[in-house]
């Protein structure tokens, strides 16, 4: 049995509404530590901090791998999916850190960095054809 390709652009599409439920989702536990009323009066455990890190930049590398050249097309797929739940992760931890810590701006923090993991990086030939002065 043959598997038929799947449409890039339908491909593009369903990765694109995938990152929208991703930063919808990461607004919503942003709602959720703001709506927190701790306050960070003792240091926030290192063991939350370096998992964010991890985390991160597991997002990072995966999303990375997932745009680069000569990846077969689903691994592709699965890597950037995969990079994107992990910047979810990340905003997750971030809402566990405000509710077990009382940590509000480290959660906060860490739901902004998720949120920037999560945005789409410019494609190169945007930047290319930009004005020049």
């Amino acid at each position: 049995m043959t598997q038929l390709a799947p449409d890039p652009s339908a491909l593009e599409r369903s990765l694109g509404q995938l990152r929208i439920a991703v930063l919808v989702a990461l607004a919503a536990c942003a709602v959720v530590i703001l709506s927190h009323a701790g306050v960070d009066e003792e240091p926030v455990d290192h063991t939350s901090t370096m998992i964010a890190l991890g985390l991160a930049l597991g997002s990072t590398i995966l999303r990375r791998l997932g745009a680069a050249g000569g990846v077969p097309a689903r691994l592709a797929v699965a890597f950037t999916i995969v990079g994107m739940l992990l910047a979810l992760a990340v905003g997750a931890l971030g809402v566990f850190v405000t509710q077990t810590q009382a940590a509000r701006e480290t959660g906060m923090l860490f739901a902004l960095g998720a949120f920037i993991l999560a945005l789409p990086r410019p494609s190169l030939a945007s930047l290319s054809t930009a004005p020049k002065n």
